[in-house]
């Protein structure tokens, strides 16, 4: 009789561990792993668990178990799951909070995830989708991930969706950033917005990934990785999405962006310094901060590449290709963007024509002039070691006095006269640009004003300080 009830236990504890169970937190604040904190297949049943939730249980976070403000609910230890759903019940002033975690502490969950609109969640270990073949989603409602990089690791079947706008962003942490990392399985982001650390979409011979991007923006700080193989891929569409490579505020630490050889993006925003390495193909780069172009022997194919003022854009990969086949410049009067080929590259029109880079300045950068080719750099400064098929043109060069009208300050417009051949006139245009050459005279200090400020950039091509200015005057560069 002791051997049959030995027996017992022992199935009805296997029992326990092959069956999926539905897990009700019973209320107020406690761990995750402690089964005294969970009710079993519904909310009050009386049935305490025995253990831990384990890979097939579902565990439901419902609005009865939050009754007053201040309930915490805390993962510590690696813990396991099948699908969480916090329920959307839960009202504002019984907020609870999602908490623990750490970078050694792991939240392994099985099927979906599901967020309340009112609770918090700062949990910040590691968190693991690892769908077996099935259909899962994503609703966040709202509400950030603060967790670690979620991996994306199931089976080449598995599925995740997105139903809303996601943002795993870490804040400002220096040691600690969110982000998406798919291993293994498909990604649909179902034209939802994206705000993340990282995007590491991984893939390998046997194309168990799959990602789908379509209709989205997406928001990256700190890296955007991509296999340089898109053919791994089981597919890969780009359908409509702008990615936003943004950086972190306050820091100048570069968005580091390998985008996948022959994928092809609608738009590319580089809102913060950013490294582009190995290929690239857009049809719309904005280019709104410093690019480096990296990595040698490589090119980037770009339809539209839109310019900033004062913008630095540098081929430092040897011999780097960067193929346009229309330049455009925001307006801007005095702040040229250079292009900076530092150990030798091109900048290549893609098909027969002309391209014309205006009002910029160019330095050790070369041109393809086969197939019908040319190259215009109207306005364009000159720096040196440039292609001889550049076509250098100065439109217009003007000879510029500094007057002052309302202050001192160099970038002010209306503190430069324009000599027309005959006498000075007001300058009605931008103050001095690269092709511009400045003069300074007796007038350019009346009074007790004997300096000219300047405290954004400036250019000019010559500047002549004349005799007739006094001994006093100077200049003061901020």
């Amino acid at each position: 009789m002791k051997r049959c009830y030995t027996f017992f236990i022992v199935l009805y504890f296997l029992s326990i561990n092959t069956y999926a169970t539905d897990y009700y937190w019973k209320g107020g604040s406690g761990n995750f792993n402690d089964p005294n904190m969970w009710w079993l297949n519904s909310f009050g049943s009386g049935q305490t668990a025995l253990q831990a939730p384990i890979s097939t249980d579902n565990v439901y976070f419902m609005a009865a178990a939050f009754t007053a403000p201040g309930a915490v609910v805390t993962v510590n230890s690696n813990a396991n799951c099948d699908s969480m759903t916090w329920d959307d019940n839960i009202i504002a002033a019984n907020q609870p909070t999602l908490s623990g975690g750490s970078g050694s502490v792991y939240l392994d969950i099985y099927g979906s995830i599901e967020f309340a609109t009112n609770m918090v969640n700062s949990y910040n270990g590691h968190i693991r989708l690892k769908a077996a073949g099935t259909v899962e989603s994503i609703l966040s409602r709202g509400v950030r991930f603060r967790g670690r990089t979620i991996v994306l690791d199931g089976t080449a079947t598995s599925e995740w969706h997105l139903l809303d706008d996601f943002n795993n962003s870490y804040s400002y942490a220096a040691s600690i950033s969110g982000g998406i990392r798919l291993v293994n399985g498909k990604f649909f982001s179902n034209g939802h917005t994206m705000i993340v650390d990282r995007i590491l979409f991984y893939s390998n011979a046997s194309q168990t990934t799959a990602v789908n991007l379509d209709g989205s923006e997406v928001y990256v700080r700190l890296e955007y990785d991509v296999n340089n193989n898109p053919a791994n891929y089981a597919f890969f569409s780009l359908a409509g999405t702008s990615i936003y490579l943004n950086g972190f505020p306050g820091r100048t630490t570069a968005v580091a962006a390998t985008m996948g050889n022959s994928l092809i993006y609608e738009n590319i925003y580089t809102n913060h310094t950013t490294n582009f390495y190995n290929g690239l193909t857009a049809e719309n780069l904005h280019a709104n901060a410093n690019v480096n172009f990296q990595t040698n022997n490589v090119s980037a194919s770009i339809e539209n590449f839109h310019a900033s003022p004062l913008k630095t854009y540098t081929l430092s990969g040897g011999n780097y290709q960067l193929n346009i086949e229309n330049y455009y410049l925001t307006a801007s009067c005095s702040n040229p963007p250079l292009f900076f080929a530092i150990y030798g590259g091109d900048i290549n029109k893609k098909t027969a024509g002309t391209l014309d880079i205006d009002n910029s300045i160019l330095q050790g950068i070369g041109c393809d002039t086969t197939a019908g080719r040319s190259y215009n750099a109207t306005n364009t400064v000159d720096a040196g070691g440039n292609s001889d098929n550049w076509n250098f043109v100065v439109a217009s060069s003007r000879q510029m006095y500094f007057r002052p009208a309302a202050n001192n300050k160099w970038h002010l417009a209306a503190n430069w006269q324009v000599w027309n051949g005959s006498t000075l006139v007001p300058n009605t245009g931008c103050p001095p640009t690269p092709n511009d050459d400045v003069y300074f005279d007796l007038l350019s200090f009346p009074g007790v004003n004997l300096n000219v400020e300047v405290d954004s950039n400036a250019f000019c091509r010559d500047m002549r300080w004349l005799g007739s200015v006094v001994d006093s005057a100077s200049m003061d560069i901020k």
